[in-house]
């Protein structure tokens, strides 16, 4: 982006933050029938503890059951008893009592901030099953936030129902092209596929990303009570897969007649000669008080007519901070005023 947008996009922008915090560490789970007879599935022990043979696609390394499964070959590691690309799992989640589990916490001193239109904390997701070739794979993006939790949008996990593996790339990384596993997907119990109201979801990563030196990135930086307005970078990825930044004039409300809900924003090209390239689940970025570019908002949907589709933060924050909380996110370390 051109020096001289930077410099008219902070004179037109402007905003603050009250932040309040209301984290609820209740949730529902899905339960896990861990009889040993249950579809023929073989009796094992691993550690001394008894579990079950289960296709490797539902065990994660440490032994547990994921929701969906979403392990790739060259995660495959010992598998112990059990037969050809079956794991032992021993997790008996249907006992476990979610309030009872004591989270870690992120030790990170705060979230990561940008001066300018740079998305260190991109992240591209891509499909892995029925992928054609010479196809990538990617369908949609998302942010970093914390060590391994990625905030994108509902229609995004919507769109990847039927994959079993979908995995993740940071291109601002030290390492862009490392893959990393989705190990769960939750998306907001009020989305609505038609307004695509609440259109957001968390995907939570099975590993942690680590940056330069070892050091664990802290994440992006939210802004969950500022409404989208205003001038903002919206990001998305160019043809051969890069991610660029484009500026937005958003107010809110839809850009057309239907799609009208609670978070609904529209952003026009704020330069009539600029391109108008944004990708659903990436972040828009708006300015906050310290003149700091924080995660303020989410692309909906592609440029159409020079407007995109976007979707605020601020009607889903009581669920996007339960959400990150019951998965260990420290989420104060995250909201910026």
């Amino acid at each position: 982006m051109m020096a001289i947008y930077d410099i008219l996009l902070w004179t037109v922008l402007g905003c603050s933050l009250v932040v309040t915090q209301n984290i609820v560490t209740s949730t529902t789970r899905r339960v896990i029938d861990l009889d040993p007879t249950r579809n023929g599935n073989k009796s094992c022990v691993y550690k001394n503890q008894t579990g079950i043979c289960v296709s490797h696609t539902l065990c994660d390394n440490a032994h547990n059951f994921l929701e969906g499964g979403n392990l790739i070959d060259n995660d495959l590691r010992s598998k112990g008893p059990c037969p050809e690309r079956e794991w032992c799992c021993i997790s008996n989640v249907s006992k476990v009592d979610e309030g009872s589990i004591t989270h870690p916490k992120n030790t990170d001193e705060e979230c990561l901030t940008v001066k300018k239109d740079i998305c260190p904390w991109c992240v591209s997701l891509y499909k892995t099953n029925g992928v054609k070739a010479g196809d990538s794979g990617l369908f949609c993006g998302g942010i970093l936030i914390g060590r391994n939790a990625v905030l994108t949008t509902a229609t995004c996990m919507k769109a990847a129902k039927n994959q079993q593996v979908i995995h993740a790339k940071l291109p601002g990384s030290q390492n862009p092209e490392k893959i990393y596993v989705v190990r769960s997907r939750s998306g907001h119990e009020q989305y609505n596929t038609g307004s695509h109201e609440y259109d957001v979801a968390v995907f939570m990563l099975e590993r942690e990303v680590v940056w330069d030196s070892g050091r664990n990135n802290n994440g992006a930086c939210l802004n969950i009570k500022q409404p989208l307005e205003e001038a903002c970078y919206a990001f998305g990825f160019n043809y051969n897969d890069k991610i660029e930044s484009t500026i937005l004039q958003i107010k809110k409300g839809s850009c057309r007649k239907g799609g009208l809900g609670a978070d609904a924003a529209c952003g026009t090209l704020l330069f009539e000669n600029d391109n108008c390239l944004v990708s659903p689940g990436l972040p828009v970025l708006c300015m906050s008080d310290n003149q700091e570019f924080v995660v303020t908002g989410l692309v909906k949907g592609p440029c159409r007519d020079s407007k995109a589709q976007l979707g605020s933060l601020q009607p889903s924050s009581d669920w996007l901070v339960k959400e990150l909380s019951k998965n260990g996110i420290n989420v104060s370390l995250y909201l910026k005023q």
